[in-house]
């Protein structure tokens, strides 16, 4: 008896060999049989005819930590034939935190708080591990635990660097978050205090034991014209620790960066070549996603957002922050080209009474309001209390082409979980529900950048050995039964900057540890996701 039995499907296992038809029997949690089988009853039973049958998708670069918990239903990734996600990216995890910092805390986290009045129960990467444990996901989450917040916890909010005694320091909590139960380690060298990290304090994240048979995913501290530079820092993390570097979502921004993938891909190769174990993930769309402060110089959030807010009050402070949003500075690479205020959008804000600037590019509410668009901005920022994001157009396709056929190439969200409909889906990036159908509509159907056996593994089986995720990511024996079913003939995103939260169309099934998810197109929330830890 198998509680499902998948028949007559094309199954492609998440390795790079051909495909080939076979039934799949699931008992419990994990595949049971794979081959020809027989009349064996089962408690549900697909015709998988003409189909793709795989591993769930790995969304290896993802920001529910708090979503989650809101809406664990997951929707948006099950739609998608996503059944696991690494949370914890770009520094920012909501773990560890003390009763004393959790308010400094949270507001370094607001790009992710998408709950505020949700009271954090927790406060070791244990206690969080335990609350997504707990939690009844429709999805697995791994977690990754955030160096800059582990920086606000030893060094504080502050720019100086950190002392030895505080590197030390820095070691042991990352070292403790990791037998808690983090898969790794994350930073985001553009949001602070993560930007005032110096590369001893980045080695220090991975100099324990534990570190350094880890990963480490960085927010490069440039993705324009210190894209270099920024790759080789990373690099050089790795070289120190022997740690596995994992690049976040690798893009080539700003009109000075387009076109020089093959530099870019270079670097990475050499790096490989010299033993230095390298990889990255990437999303398949033009703009980005992030907090409308992140366009603010380092400088304007030392000591943390109430200091930063202060500082956009202040006249002085003003003018120069007016200046230097338009500028380099020091060795902050901005993230706005001077002229290109068109190209950034605002998602999302915090209050009623700015509503109706969400969608609006900074260049239109700058024409609006009759003020300088750095002035808007500020603005915005300070009635808001900080808690904007923007949407920013700054790739090109024809660079996301060269890196997503790399062999290194994973696929990421940098998105978030949501329900169709629900208030949170008013601050969508379209990737949150179409990543991954637009690589098999658009890169492997429409294009052919991809064969459907590569985009699979990078999604796949390539995800889950980089990460360690114990017997997912494959189709075999005694995996967990972690399966999207979909018609390649179908399969495409149909989300947009204008409909962001528009499911896509052609995924069929999705089986979460053995439970559907998705049953003929239609969600389930059987919410049998599980909370992944290395093992």
């Amino acid at each position: 008896m198998f509680n499902v039995l998948i028949r007559n499907g094309t199954v492609y296992d998440g390795s790079l060999r051909k495909p080939y038809v076979a039934d799949i029997g699931v008992r419990g949690d994990a595949i049971a049989e794979l081959g020809i089988i027989g009349d064996v009853p089962a408690a549900v039973s697909v015709d998988a005819r003409g189909l793709a049958v795989c591993p769930g998708f790995i969304d290896v670069h993802g920001h529910s930590d708090i979503s989650l918990l809101i809406e664990p239903e997951a929707e948006s990734k099950i739609v998608q034939g996503v059944t696991t996600e690494i949370v914890g990216n770009c520094g920012l995890s909501p773990h560890p935190i003390t009763r004393a910092n959790a308010r400094q805390v949270r507001g370094l986290l607001s790009f992710i708080d998408k709950a505020p009045a949700l009271e954090w129960s927790w406060n070791t990467t244990a206690d969080f591990m335990q609350v997504l444990a707990t939690a009844q996901l429709g999805i697995n989450a791994g977690a990754l635990v955030g160096g800059g917040i582990i920086r606000a916890n030893v060094v504080g909010l502050g720019s100086a660097p950190a002392t030895r005694p505080e590197l030390d320091e820095i070691t042991s909590l990352a070292e403790r978050c990791l037998a808690e139960g983090a898969l790794g380690v994350s930073t985001g060298l553009v949001y602070a205090p993560g930007i005032y990290s110096t590369a001893d304090e980045l080695t220090a994240l991975c100099a324990g034991p534990r570190g350094r048979h880890s990963i480490y995913a960085t927010h490069l501290r440039g993705y324009r014209g210190r894209l270099l530079p920024a790759i080789e820092e990373a690099v050089g993390v790795g070289r120190a620790t022997g740690t596995r570097v994992q690049i976040s979502h690798l893009k080539l921004a700003g009109s000075g960066n387009w076109g020089k993938a093959s530099q870019v891909l270079g670097a990475i190769d050499r790096a490989r070549a010299q033993g230095v174990d390298v990889g990255y993930d990437i999303y398949p769309y033009r703009a980005g996603n992030t907090a409308l402060a992140a366009l603010l110089p380092p400088w304007a959030h030392e000591g943390g957002v109430d200091a930063m807010l202060e500082r956009l009050r202040e006249p002085e402070s003003r003018k120069r922050l007016r200046d230097d949003m338009v500028r380099e500075v020091g060795d902050w690479e901005n993230i706005a080209e001077p002229g290109m205020w068109g190209d950034i959008t605002i998602s999302s804000v915090a209050t009623m009474d700015n509503k109706h600037l969400q969608g609006m590019n900074v260049e239109e509410i700058s024409r609006e309001v009759d003020k300088s668009p750095e002035d808007a901005i500020m603005d915005l920022l300070l009635e808001e209390s900080g808690k904007v994001s923007m949407i920013n157009f700054h790739l090109v396709e024809a660079d996301i082409e060269a890196l997503v056929q790399h062999p290194a190439a994973m696929i990421a969200s940098d998105g978030f979980t949501a329900t169709l409909g629900s208030p949170l889906c008013s601050s969508a990036h379209p990737r949150w529900f179409g990543t991954f159908p637009k690589i098999l509509g658009r890169y492997v159907r429409d294009r052919r950048t991809l064969s459907l056996e590569e985009a699979i593994h990078k999604m796949t089986a390539l995800p889950a050995r980089r990460f360690r995720l114990s017997r997912r990511g494959e189709i075999v024996r005694n995996a967990y039964a972690d399966i999207a079913i979909f018609d390649p003939a179908e399969i495409s995103d149909t989300a947009t900057y204008e409909n962001r939260n528009s499911p896509p169309i052609g995924m069929k099934y999705v089986f979460v540890n053995g439970k559907a998810a998705l049953y003929d197109g239609q969600v389930t929330h059987g919410r049998s996701g599980q909370a992944l830890r290395v093992v």
